[in-house]
């Protein structure tokens, strides 16, 4: 029973997690624990960084704790590349490169002791686990594409498109 109670509570938990484009891709405040934010360096260049949502469950050891990270920080990175392009276009720009990046992923798994000394057994708590990512771009926006740049416009409309839901059948 508490197996099924425990599974119930994560598809729960991933039910309400937040998928869509509109519902990521907002500015980052306490009370969200994800979203983007930005600080101009100079005229052309800025500093985007996005932090994921956190992500809880039982545990993120081992190989599905990396690809999770890894899942995780790419997540990160489209949609800090999202808010670059954002800013390009705000700005005037068609284009921006990103000139150095840096990739966060932290998890903590915790695990539980019962019993008597004599017979313990090792449980673990269902939402104490999490994982957190956050990716940091310095980005320069550019006026025209240019080699291993990124075109703005069509950047964020992929982006956008990945993670919009389709409409209903």
């Amino acid at each position: 029973m508490k197996r099924l109670l425990g599974l119930a509570i994560v598809l729960l938990t991933a039910a309400c997690a937040p998928r869509s484009f509109q519902d990521l891709h907002v500015p980052y405040s306490g009370g969200a624990g994800y979203g983007y934010s930005e600080q101009r360096l100079d005229e052309h260049r800025f500093v985007v960084v996005y932090n994921a949502p956190v992500e809880t469950g039982f545990t993120f050891a081992g190989e599905a704790g990396r690809q999770a990270a890894d899942r995780e920080v790419s997540r990160a990175y489209e949609f800090a590349l999202a808010r670059a392009a954002e800013i390009a276009l705000a700005n005037g720009y068609k284009a921006f490169r990103v000139e150095d990046r840096k990739n966060e992923a932290m998890s903590q798994n915790y695990e539980a002791w019962t019993g008597p000394f004599f017979r313990e057994e090792r449980n673990y708590s269902m939402d104490e686990g999490y994982l957190t990512a956050r990716v940091t771009l310095v980005v320069a926006l550019l006026p025209t594409l240019e080699s291993g740049a990124y075109d703005a416009s069509s950047t964020l409309a992929t982006i956008r498109g990945r993670y919009t839901p389709p409409p209903p059948a």
